[in-house]
């Protein structure tokens, strides 16, 4: 017997291709259509493959699957380390997710962006704008994420599926955006995270006013005298207080 098969592949970017939007992949076979949001793109041609995109089709006909589109939160095409330092909100990646998923209604959304940068500000603001942006074209839509047994994490990442669940079948199931990821819940984030801040500062100035003005307690303000008076006695100074003591009776 001789089996055939094939996956077209089809990138968008831009020009040189350091910011790919989509990686469309194309099964010849029947089965589902869905998009896969990850974080960031790492191919810039058609003819690799990395390993999320390896995992992804070893499991697409088993989740009866023939259609990939692969989009990410951040569209530079990442060749090195993930520095998020100087990260910002890529609104014409916005702009072309906003147009893809407006455009295919009916296509299943699967969140995959794992636990990675959870703290950096530009990924929380990145997402809190996808969402609203999801929200108000599909409203009604459930939201997807990989699912397979014993997988409890939340929007767990490709890559992860792969390596701990790369011999389980994969499945999908519902995914619930956070609360931190909505409107409402990233303006009281901003609000905590900017009374966090606050208490922090106000601390240090404590610390600072305390060192400055010799309050005891204080490492900064101790003095010799205070130190001396605190000092606990030595195997030779009791020795030395003995001796003083045999030659005074």
């Amino acid at each position: 017997m001789t089996l055939t098969g094939s996956i077209k592949t089809t990138l968008i970017g831009n020009d040189d291709m350091t910011h790919v939007y989509e990686i469309f992949k194309e099964l010849d076979c029947d089965g589902d259509e869905v998009m896969i949001l990850t974080l960031y793109p790492t191919l810039d041609n058609p003819y690799n493959m990395d390993s999320s995109t390896m995992h992804m089709l070893n499991h697409a006909a088993e989740m009866g699957i023939s259609k990939i589109h692969f989009i990410y939160l951040f569209s530079k095409t990442l060749k090195g380390r993930f520095s998020t330092r100087t990260l910002k909100v890529d609104e014409d990646n916005l702009n072309y997710l906003k147009n893809l998923i407006e455009s295919h209604p009916n296509v299943k959304l699967i969140i995959s962006f794992g636990s990675s940068m959870e703290k950096c500000r530009a990924v929380i603001e990145s997402k809190v704008k996808l969402f609203s942006i999801i929200h108000a074209a599909r409203p009604e839509e459930p939201l997807w994420q990989l699912d397979a047994d014993d997988m409890e994490e939340e929007a767990p990442h490709i890559l992860f599926a792969g390596i701990r669940h790369a011999d389980d079948e994969w499945s999908l199931r519902h995914y619930k955006v956070p609360l931190k990821y909505t409107a409402e819940g990233y303006k009281a984030y901003l609000a905590a995270s900017e009374q966090k801040r606050e208490r922090f500062i106000q601390n240090v100035l404590n610390r600072k006013n305390k060192a400055s003005t010799g309050q005891k307690g204080d490492t900064l303000g101790e003095t010799v005298e205070e130190k001396a008076d605190v000092e606990p006695a030595t195997e030779n100074t009791r020795k030395g207080r003995k001796k003083r003591g045999k030659q005074a009776e």
